[in-house]
Parts: structure tokens; C-alpha cells; sequence
């Protein structure tokens, strides 16, 4: 059971930042598709 609450904690802490780092990338990817800022 303690397992399951570190690892459920984890990615409680862990969801924002993955959020961010995934926004700081999206002109990145859209560019790597040849998608327009529009699309």
C-alpha cells in the first residue's frame, strides 16, 4: 500500500512539469509535421 501512495504522489508532483516541458516543445513538433501555427 505504500508503494501504490509514493507512486500515485509521484505522479501527482510529476503531471505539471510534464505538462510544461510538453508546451515548451509544441512549436518544435508542429514544425517537425509541417503544421502551420494555424492547424
Amino acid at each position: 500500500m505504500t508503494r501504490f501512495l509514493l507512486c500515485s504522489f509521484a505522479l501527482v508532483l510529476l503531471y505539471p512539469s510534464g505538462i510544461d516541458m510538453y508546451l515548451v516543445g509544441l512549436p518544435r513538433i508542429a514544425q517537425d509535421l509541417g503544421a502551420s501555427e494555424a492547424q
